[in-house]
């Protein structure tokens, strides 16, 4: 049977009870069909509801990729259909597929700072990531913390292991699935949004961001960076073990902003690796 199908490079949602992709706006979207035979392929129109195709590639003699424009935010239909004698309505050769594409999710957002503690990167992203994405709960800033209680190392930075295993743990409240990949198969993770990206900051210690788009065209992700704005000259130090400051920052806090960076940016860590998290949604993928 013919069949719609998600290239491996589309990043989205899928809902097998009423065949829907969701997609994210202003994100690189393909969608695929492949026929059983030439004959079949040459024989079925394959067309959208919506004036949204961005050319057409041809994968092989019976297959073919429909790229998608998702500048706007609109729901169609992608339909293969062939013509049968003697009726005007077509014959289905595969089930239609409803397309959504939906708002880019940090519209209006504002960004999230980690406020007094020069290694609460982690806790502001996760306090970003509940905010952005779709059917969390928000949660604050010192409250996550709390969450994490004692999964810090003696500089006061989070330990990445323990960190998975309570998010897991937290499943409820997160449904983020984690990872530590190499550097280079972040661009296999984009498009998964919110994306929270732990890796080595070009100052040599440890951060987190979370992506929420990315302009393939210029290599620039957006990026919600909690380390914003710079802290007071000399106003931190390590001198009790965790880093802090030291009583001369006055009333300075973190508010975080949002940057655009390339993926290469976003440095391994010494173990190799960087950490990712991605709502478990995009598990979901249309059947191969």
């Amino acid at each position: 049977m013919a069949r719609f199908y998600q290239p491996r490079g589309t990043q989205g949602i899928y809902e097998s009870g009423p065949n829907r992709l969701t997609v994210n706006q202003f994100d690189r979207v393909a969608i695929g069909f492949q026929a059983n035979s030439l004959k079949e392929y040459q024989d079925t129109t394959v067309d959208t509801s919506e004036n949204i195709e961005d050319g057409r590639a041809s994968i092989n003699p019976t297959t073919i990729e429909i790229n998608i424009k998702t500048d706007k935010a609109l729901t169609f239909s992608v339909t293969a259909t062939q013509e049968v004698m003697m009726s005007a309505v077509p014959k289905n050769m595969c089930p239609p597929l409803e397309v959504v594409i939906r708002r880019s999710l940090d519209e209006n957002s504002q960004a999230e700072g980690q406020e007094r503690d020069p290694a609460g990167c982690w806790a502001a992203c996760l306090e970003y990531y509940l905010d952005v994405a779709p059917g969390r709960h928000p949660r604050r800033f010192i409250d996550i913390v709390g969450d994490f209680s004692g999964l810090w190392d003696q500089l006061g930075m989070i330990r990445v292991l323990p960190l998975q295993q309570q998010i897991t743990q937290q499943r409820a409240r997160y449904h983020m699935t984690t990872a530590l990949i190499h550097p280079n198969r972040l661009s296999e993770f984009v498009g998964r949004w919110p994306l929270v990206v732990g890796f080595l900051h070009p100052g040599g210690f440890g951060h987190m961001n979370v992506l929420t788009a990315y302009d393939a065209d210029n290599d620039l992700a957006k990026a919600m960076d909690p380390w914003f704005p710079e802290p007071p000259a000399n106003s931190l130090t390590r001198e009790y073990g965790p880093l802090a400051f030291n009583g001369t920052e006055g009333s300075f806090q973190f508010v975080g902003s949002f940057r655009f960076r390339p993926l290469s940016f976003f440095r391994a860590m010494r173990s190799g690796n960087i950490f990712v998290g991605f709502p478990d949604e995009y598990l979901s993928r249309m059947p191969s």
